[in-house]
């Protein structure tokens, strides 16, 4: 294998030495480089010639300036070999790049390119971040939205060049970008490296800064993506048309971002370059791919990488707010300005190279050390974004967010925040400096064993990856958790519960309980912290010891090791006195019993612990919310039959809202003004909840033994109706292809379960049987009642339907500018389908995008919306569905707060173990989606998106 390396230059004479010096230092020799001077006016042919004299295997040729295109299709005529890199004059190769590259090909021979990785370089060194193409397997589709890498990146068949006509000369930019689409449109097959070996220089004068001329010749090779384009002779059939049309207003919005930003990276206005989009309007765009965009191209005129946010955010923050404002009135995308800012902002902290405490915008970003005494956060006035950097014994482990409400963000908040995201390595770490050390770790071949005392607590096989203890923890860390804390050596006096409730500390030793009744109910605490409500059966007058640890593990699961971590560990030394794990939790139960221990409760509202929701869910997670939502929450609350706690101090000021799940026995009785009918339904959930007896969902036919769910399809659907127009062609499924999906979904063997049944098989990594299946319905549309319900009812599958209280019974305001109104359910309806099987959720109050409101707001929409559900419904509303799928962690946070125990977003995935409850993701199903894409997204084969940002978040 030979590769023609394709060099234009002109006026390169700065740079080519280099260049070429990369290429000399090429572990792979074989190799030619044809240099075409493009009628420079400096030494660029004679830096050129010298090299070629030193060595045969580079050639130069001369011809008047005819553009970069006109150079490298000049380079394809005089190449003698049967692969080409086109590499530019000012670029370079790291010394393995052709090597790796021609190794990827040789080992796959039906491979027409192999692509490495890349990264552009400061003019001072510095370097940006790592960039890889993000689905080789099908560049085409990428290739529709942007540039799918770096010119001088890929090694490719020069038999598909010649095939695909050459360089489009008439681009001034994006020529690359326009072969890649007509090579990939006729079927080339690419793979990717994961090294990064190319180097992209980056220069104040390059023509590729200039944002209104590389956003024409952007627009032209993203319209040629969704049409045919008669230069492809022979294209993929599937690719012939291109992608999708209706694809077309997202990627032109979304492409107009990076013109934008390289626009004002200039320190231009960049409104009026949407005016080159034309009239169409896009209502589903996605802040994330806008926010990358912007994010690295207003770096690219002053030659700037993405540690120098911090420093131009104050210069360019107008500028992208008024370009933003302009993009959402253009596209009629709901929410886009202030969601796409929201994540600038966390970008620039994240990214600054200065010590926190940081300010961008909203957002305000610390640092905080677990080991030394945690206190309250106040960020600078107007902020309502905390980003906290999570430190342990000065290493990171990671980032949290917290919404800023009422000024400030307490310690007690803080605290459960950390250890619900970072117990795990924070109880590792303490295991490390202290049980760790006493074990004895045995060599057994291959293998290795931990062994406490006697007992073997652990083997596994060392991975070289990983950190011997990081991973002997993952393996053993458990055990080890549960000895500490749950197994103690002491024995415990037998005690006596003769009213039916009982109140027990894990860190003490757990007793025999005598009980009078059949059932009782334990509250189970963890340093004097709740953990939350148990029910367990009494046979023969007594609980055994064993039995009640076992009830309290098996509803508890892990959110017990976060108590334990939360109240043991945080905000103290790992080698602080006491040493054990027990002796601190009991520390700890000793200081929230002593005199006081509640008065940072005591100007609050206080909501009490719901315990009626399962544990380790957000009902187990405190909260503080905004003083003005207080009227809101009250009222949830109360419909819920919830308990509260009033302020001790009254005055004219609101008082901020707590939602203390530690708060149990200073809770009054629900108040008589809650509707009769509402307690009893909730104690019977509570009941349900606590014996894990909820009733299994309707499906469809049983699949056997041998097949499990692990990973759910969870699916979102809109409107069930015919199609008359073009938002509903794209949002609504009609009832033949629905009807289509659900017959497949029966023959494939599918059922209907709970989210609750999933929340179960999650909280114990434990697969449902058979094949499992949730559907889903957002806005609850008439037609849900008329066309929807009754094939669900025939093949057997039960759904979830999400309301917009505040909207209920009347049209789908939120989607008048771009859409005919459509009829929602009433009242009487969802009484109806309730008293069917239908389950109902939350789709907010109004429909806004969460995560562009305030925190107040964002309360606001989930309380409202619970209050009136609840109340009509009369019975517990525990989901929520994100409208537009607006959520990030600060809104997740909020929703939980306001009661919701799961959440459902829009990210495009089967649902796994590991997900958050309140971030679950689901499968739009669309109306352009044929049977067989409707059953390659369900069976996690493929998606209809790759979106851009996925892979440059992993890796920031």
């Amino acid at each position: 294998m030979k590769v023609s390396v394709i060099i234009p230059a002109h006026n390169a004479a700065v740079t080519l030495a280099d260049t070429l010096g990369s290429l000399l230092a090429q572990t792979f020799s074989d190799w030619e480089a044809i240099v075409i001077d493009d009628g420079s006016t400096d030494r660029t042919r004679s830096i050129a010639e010298n090299f070629a004299a030193g060595d045969a295997r580079i050639r130069v040729a001369s011809q008047p300036q005819g553009g970069e295109s006109g150079a490298r299709n000049t380079g394809i005529g005089l190449a003698r070999f049967d692969w080409l890199l086109f590499l530019d004059a000012d670029d370079w190769l790291l010394p393995t790049h052709l090597e790796e590259l021609t190794a990827k090909l040789a080992q796959h021979s039906d491979l027409d390119g192999a692509i490495s990785g890349w990264t552009r370089v400061a003019p001072d060194g510095r370097f940006g971040d790592e960039k890889h193409c993000l689905q080789p397997a099908d560049v085409f589709e990428l290739s529709t939205r942007v540039c799918p890498f770096a010119i001088h990146a890929c090694v490719i068949r020069r038999t598909c060049v010649e095939s695909a006509g050459g360089f489009d000369s008439t681009l001034h930019t994006c020529a690359d970008w326009d072969m890649w689409q007509r090579i990939a449109r006729a079927g080339a097959r690419f793979q990717a490296t994961a090294e990064v070996t190319a180097r992209y220089r980056m220069r104040p004068d390059s023509a590729g800064i200039g944002g209104a001329r590389v956003l024409r010749d952007a627009l032209r090779v993203i319209r040629r993506g969704h049409s045919a384009d008669p230069r492809v002779a022979n294209p993929v059939p599937r690719y012939a048309s291109g992608v999708r049309p209706e694809l077309l207003a997202k990627a032109q919005f979304h492409f107009s971002c990076w013109g934008a930003g390289l626009t004002i990276g200039n320190g231009d206005d960049a409104c009026d370059l949407l005016d080159l989009l034309g009239e169409g309007r896009e209502p589903d765009l996605d802040p994330n791919e806008i926010t990358w965009m912007i994010f690295e191209s207003v770096l690219l005129p002053e030659c700037r990488v993405p540690s120098d946010w911090l420093e131009i955010w104050p210069i360019h923050e107008h500028r992208i707010k008024r370009f933003l404002e302009a993009l959402q009135a253009r596209s009629l995308a709901p929410g886009i300005a202030a969601r796409t800012l929201n994540l600038l902002e966390r970008l620039v902290i994240q990214r600054a190279p200065v010590p926190r405490p940081i300010t961008a915008g909203r957002s305000h970003g610390v640092s905080v050390e677990i080991t030394a005494p945690l206190t309250d956060i106040s960020p600078p006035s107007g902020a309502e974004r905390l980003l906290c950097e999570v430190r342990i014994e000065g290493e990171s482990l990671g980032s949290i967010e917290l919404p800023v409400c009422n000024g400030s963000v307490p310690a007690y908040l803080l605290a459960d925040a950390i250890a619900a995201t970072f117990a795990w390595p924070i109880l590792g770490r303490y295991f490390e400096r202290t049980v760790y050390r006493h074990l004895e770790v045995r060599r057994e071949g291959n293998d290795v064993s931990a062994w406490r005392e006697e007992e073997c607590v652990g083997r596994w096989s060392p991975n070289e990856q990983k950190s011997f203890w990081q991973e002997a923890h993952n393996r053993i860390g458990w055990r080890i958790f549960l000895q500490e804390v749950w197994y103690g050596r002491e024995t415990a006096p037998r005690r006596t519960a003769s009213d039916g409730c009982c109140s027990i500390d894990i860190a003490d030793p757990i007793p025999d309980i005598y009980a009078a009744g059949s059932r009782l109910d334990i509250l189970a605490t963890v340093g004097g912290s709740t953990l939350g409500l148990v029910t367990a059966d009494v046979q023969r007058g007594v609980l055994p010891a064993d039995h009640v640890r076992g009830k309290l593990l098996d509803a508890s699961g892990f959110e017990s090791c976060r108590i334990a971590v939360r109240e043991a560990l945080l905000g103290r030394p790992l080698l602080a006195p006491p040493a054990s794990l027990r002796e601190r939790l009991k520390e700890a139960a000793r200081e929230a019993a002593a005199p006081g221990s509640s008065e940072r409760l005591a100007p609050c509202l206080v909501l009490a612990a719901r315990l009626f929701q399962p544990i380790g869910t957000s009902a187990s997670r405190r909260a503080v919310l905004p003083a003005a939502a207080a009227p809101d929450l009250v009222a949830s609350a109360l419909t819920a039959g919830e308990k509260l706690v009033t302020p001790s101090r009254s005055g004219d000021q609101p008082h901020p809202v707590i939602y203390a799940p530690d708060m149990v026995a200073y809770c009054p009785e629900p108040a008589p003004s809650i509707a009769s009918s509402v307690v009893p339904r909730l104690l019977e959930q509570a009941r349900r909840y606590k014996q894990g007896r909820l009733v299994a969902g309707r499906g469809g036919q049983e699949a056997g033994n041998a097949v499990n769910t692990a990973r759910l399809p969870i699916l979102m659907y809109h409107r069930i109706a015919e199609q008359s127009d073009e938002t509903l062609a794209r949002y609504g499924v009609t009832p033949r292809a629905f009807e289509e999906q659900l017959r497949h979904l029966r023959q494939a063997g599918y059922r209907s379960v709970s989210l609750e049944e999933w929340r179960r098989a999650m909280k114990d990594e434990q697969p449902l049987s058979g094949r499992a299946v949730i559907l889903t319905f957002d806005d609850g549309y008439l037609d849900f009642l008329t066309c929807a319900w009754p094939l669900l009812k025939r093949y057997g599958f039960s759904a979830t339907v999400f309301l917009v209280a505040e909207q209920i019974g009347t049209t789908n305001r939120w989607d008048s500018e771009r859409a005919k109104e459509a009829r929602l359910l009433g009242w009487s309806d969802i009484r109806h389908l309730r008293s069917l099987g239908v389950e109902f959720g939350s789709h907010s109050a109004s429909h806004r995008p969460l995560s562009a409101l305030s925190p107040l707001e964002i309360v606001r929409e989930g309380a409202r919306s619970r209050a009136i559900l609840e109340r009509e419904l009369r019975e517990p509303v525990s989901a929520f569905a994100y409208p537009h799928g607006a959520q990030d962690q600060i809104v997740q946070h909020l929703i939980g707060a306001c009661g919701y125990v799961f959440g459902l977003s829009c990210e495009f995935r089967l649902s796994s173990f590991f997900d958050s409850l309140l971030g679950l993701p689901r499968i739009e199903v669309k109306g352009s989606d044929t049977l067989e894409g409707f059953v390659g997204n369900i069976e996690g084969q493929k998606a209809d998106h790759v979106s851009l940002c996925s892979f440059r978040q992993t890796m920031v």
